[in-house]
């Protein structure tokens, strides 16, 4: 990217806009889309995407929650992770390390560029387990909003796997019986390849999280020392929903911590449908501009 570029603005609206940005963490750069808003609130959102993903989210769910939280007057930043995306780095070298790097990085530089010292984290998957591991990095986080988070390290990482593997084999058996699987099978357009990694990828992705990468063996004890107001959404038919839902809130119970968990009835893990999109945009609402409200009555001593 030319430094022109960064000095460019695109007007989403009257009230919104958003540029390129670029930052670096360890000599590599990070890069991103800065949302400005023409009168902004005292908070501002930070999104990180998940594991394997980049930063508009799947379906551009996290650029759809961005630009609506821009009309509402949030600014916020997007980036991809190092070695996703237009960011440096090579995808194999990531790790939970390296993004909660690249996350406070990314923290630091929507404080100085926006102006705003306070912030929301919305992370998506592992970035939403991201988002609760930088808790002690990043103080001005004022509240977490989180979807479709998992257990972290100290959860059911086996069992969680196993329950995707057989959910998954009960997807693909169906499409067995589908005529039109048979031709794309016939035409070669199934990649057997990629059908692997959906069953059996997340092993490997989790042996890469476990190996000592310098991650808090527990994150949500930083949660515990730090903690703030968070909102889970899960979509109901993602196959670990119960199983993270459970967890979160047994946690909750006993630290006090204040987590609102909800579900969304036949939403997926990526909460492809429009009508789930934007049940999330109104949750995303809600929850700013009651953080915002409470964060300016801290701002006026009120």
């Amino acid at each position: 990217m030319t430094a022109a570029l960064f000095d460019t603005a695109v007007a989403l609206s009257p009230q919104v806009n958003e540029r390129p940005v670029e930052f670096s963490v360890d000599g590599q750069a990070v890069r991103g889309i800065l949302t400005t808003a023409a009168d902004p609130q005292p908070v501002a959102l930070l999104f990180v995407h998940g594991w394997g993903g980049v930063r508009g989210g799947p379906h551009n769910l996290l650029t759809h929650l961005a630009r609506a939280a821009g009309e509402a007057g949030f600014c916020s930043l997007r980036f991809d992770l190092r070695g996703r995306g237009e960011s440096d780095g090579a995808a194999a070298a990531a790790c939970l390390a390296s993004m909660a790097a690249d996350t406070a990085a990314a923290a630091a530089h929507l404080k100085s560029d926006c102006g705003v010292r306070n912030m929301v984290i919305v992370g998506i998957c592992s970035g939403g387990n991201i988002a609760i591991a930088v808790r002690d990095r990043v103080p001005d986080v004022r509240g977490l909003f989180m979807l479709s988070v998992y257990p972290f390290s100290d959860g059911d990482n086996f069992g969680r796997d196993v329950r995707r593997t057989a959910h998954f084999l009960k997807v693909y058996w169906h499409k067995l019986w589908r005529r039109q699987t048979w031709r794309k099978l016939v035409r070669g357009e199934i990649f057997f390849g990629s059908v692997l990694r959906v069953l059996f990828g997340h092993y490997q992705r989790d042996q890469r999280q476990a190996s000592g990468d310098g991650t808090p063996a527990s994150p949500l004890e930083n949660l515990r020392q730090h903690p703030v107001p968070v909102t889970i959404i899960y979509g109901a038919a993602d196959p670990d929903c119960q199983a993270s839902f459970d967890y979160f809130a047994e946690f909750a119970s006993e630290s006090g911590v204040d987590i609102g968990l909800h579900t969304i009835p036949g939403a997926n893990h990526n909460f492809y449908s429009e009508a789930w999109k934007q049940e999330i945009t109104g949750e995303l609402l809600e929850f700013i501009a009651a953080v915002s409200a409470q964060t300016q009555r801290g701002i006026d001593g009120t």
